[in-house]
């Protein structure tokens, strides 16, 4: 907060009018979301069990799950879940040319985490988002998520922080110090990224609490700083 002091009307209705980059804060999103997702890709699969029909040669892709590229010769974190047990991995990258496909391959993964580091098979640079500091969250941060809910490509949601030392056991698997948002993810939002408001990359979405299967209010992303260690 500012603090302020002195008599005068004059003095207090300028300290208490809001600078120019709180104001476009309030009113949009737009250049944030701007900045990031160029960056934001979407990830489909041949799953297991999911094969092309006899007789056709093209495989059947599924939409998965979302990534973000950390790095312009295409190095993408996601969630180790969204690509687990899938083959023939292909990211879809959104720019000024329109939407274009590449094949994708894994690099490394961490069940512990449940981060994945995937990598697109391009040959030319691609745009990449900046990473941020997980450590500098802090509980009431505005952040917004980016991810391909349902299919619906870099669809954005926004949110605040409420914990970012959340502990979350997923089919007996417990992870610990996720980041705990009310910033919606649905399926095909896993592996997109949780972003502050400074526009830096502080997470990669990856669950929800849901007695019902939807979201239900409660998300969990893992520290970007965890991919770091």
């Amino acid at each position: 907060g500012r603090f302020f002091g002195g008599q005068g009307e004059s003095e207090l209705t300028a300290l208490t009018t809001p600078s120019a980059p709180a104001t476009a804060l309030q009113n949009s999103y737009h250049n944030l979301i701007e900045s990031v997702r160029p960056a934001v890709i979407s990830i489909d699969a041949v799953v297991q069990d999911q094969v092309a029909n006899p007789g056709d040669p093209v495989a059947n892709y599924a939409r998965i799950g979302s990534g973000v590229i950390i790095d312009p010769r295409g190095y993408v974190l996601s969630s180790l879940h969204v690509v687990d047990g899938a083959s023939s991995l292909k990211a879809t990258v959104f720019g000024s040319a329109g939407a274009l496909e590449y094949p994708i391959k894994v690099v490394k993964g961490d069940r512990n985490t449940d981060l994945v580091l995937l990598r697109i098979l391009a040959d030319v640079p691609l745009p990449y988002a900046s990473l941020g500091d997980s450590n500098a969250v802090r509980t009431g941060d505005v952040v917004l998520s980016i991810g391909s809910p349902f299919g619906f490509e870099q669809s954005v949601t926004s949110g605040i922080v409420s914990s970012r030392n959340r502990t979350l056991n997923v089919g007996g698997v417990i992870y610990e110090n996720l980041i705990q948002t009310d910033s919606s993810i649905n399926k095909g939002s896993s592996g997109g990224p949780l972003v502050s408001s400074k526009g830096g990359v502080i997470g990669i979405n990856t669950a929800i609490y849901s007695p019902t299967g939807a979201y239900a209010g409660i998300s969990f992303a893992v520290p970007i700083n965890r991919s770091l260690d």
